[in-house]
């Protein structure tokens, strides 16, 4: 998924890429949410932006099946 979009740094895209990983392996929002928290706790934004736009990205998602 990540192919099609641009991110400001590398670590950003690994985030993404791990978290829409996660959500499809069956992790909830929630637990996602779980771990931005953390990584904004130790101020680690490139990762936080990543989490963020794939959780973002997941609700998204959601509300559209259930249209």
């Amino acid at each position: 998924m990540s192919n099609t979009l641009e991110f400001s740094h590398p670590l950003t895209k690994l985030y993404f890429d791990y978290t829409v990983e996660d959500l499809t392996e069956g992790s909830t929002i929630k637990e996602c949410e779980a771990g931005l928290k953390f990584f904004e706790e130790l101020e680690m934004y490139e990762e936080c932006q990543g989490i963020y736009l794939a959780i973002k990205y997941a609700k998204f998602f959601i509300s559209l099946c259930k249209i």
